[in-house]
C-alpha cells in the first residue's frame, strides 16, 4: 500500500495462442487505489479480420500495446490458430507469492522466434508493504546484442523527465526511475490514431526505452505516490 491506497501487480506467461489471445507474454499491470496505472489496454474495434489472419495488425492485439520489449526490431509472435508456426509459451522459473517481498520470473524468448535470442528473462519484485516494485529485464544472444525496445503503457497523464517518468491517476501516481543503463530515457509515445480507429476512449501511451547498443540488462523501480 501507499498513504493507505492498495496496489496490486499481476504479470502474465502463458500463449500466444487462441481466438482471444494477445502477442503478451511477460505483459504486467501495475494497479494502485483500484487504477490500473500500468494497465492492459483491452480489445481492439471487432471485426471480420480481427478473427482471421490480419488479427495482429491491430494495435491492441499486438505486442505494441503491451508492456514488453521488442527485440531487434521484432514483435512477439502469434500462435497457429492466426498464422504463426507454433504455440509460444512463456515460462515462470521463479515464484515466491506468500513473502512480504513477492517475487515473479518470466522467461519469454520462445515467444519472439528470434534463433539469435538465447534468453529474455523478466524478474518482478513486488513490496506487499508499501506497493513499491522492482523490474529487472536479461537478454542474452548467440552472437552481438541485437538492439531491444522497451516500453510501458497506460492511460494516465504521463510526464517525462529522462530517466524517470510519471503516470498520474485521478487519486494516485507511479513513479517510474531507470537505473540502469545509465544513459536510457523515456520516451513517450502517443497513440490517439489508434484509440480513434479502434473507437477507444482516451488515449494510450506508449513509454518508450530505447536501449543502447550491446545492452543485455534493463532495471526500472516503480513506485506508487499519492496525489
Amino acid at each position: 500500500t501507499t498513504a493507505g491506497a492498495p496496489a496490486i501487480l499481476a504479470a502474465k506467461a502463458g500463449h500466444n495462442d487462441g481466438h482471444h489471445s494477445h502477442t503478451d507474454i511477460g505483459h504486467f499491470i501495475l494497479n494502485v487505489a483500484g487504477e490500473s496505472l500500468l494497465c492492459d489496454p483491452g480489445r481492439g474495434l471487432y471485426s471480420k479480420d480481427y478473427f482471421r489472419q490480419p488479427r495482429y495488425e491491430n494495435f491492441f492485439c499486438n505486442s505494441l500495446s503491451h508492456s514488453v520489449p521488442r527485440i531487434g526490431g521484432k514483435l512477439q509472435m502469434p500462435g497457429p490458430e492466426f498464422g504463426g508456426k507454433q504455440q509460444y509459451h512463456g515460462r515462470i522459473v521463479e515464484h515466491h507469492p506468500a513473502a512480504k517481498e513477492k517475487v515473479v520470473s518470466i522467461e519469454m524468448q520462445e515467444a519472439y522466434a528470434i534463433p539469435e535470442l538465447r534468453l529474455a528473462r523478466r524478474r518482478l519484485v513486488f513490496q506487499s508493504t508499501t506497493g513499491a516494485s522492482q523490474l529487472v529485464d536479461e537478454f542474452m544472444f548467440s552472437g552481438r546484442a541485437l538492439e531491444t525496445e522497451e516500453a510501458f503503457v497506460t492511460w494516465a497523464q504521463v510526464e517525462t523527465r529522462g530517466a524517470e517518468a510519471t503516470l498520474i491517476g485521478k487519486s494516485a501516481a507511479l513513479q517510474l526511475t531507470i537505473p540502469e543503463p545509465a544513459s536510457a530515457v523515456f520516451v513517450a509515445e502517443s497513440h490517439a490514431e489508434d484509440c480513434r480507429a479502434n473507437q477507444r476512449e482516451g488515449v494510450l501511451t506508449r513509454l518508450v526505452v530505447y536501449l543502447p547498443p550491446g545492452t543485455q540488462r534493463f532495471a526500472l523501480r516503480l513506485e506508487p505516490k499519492a496525489v
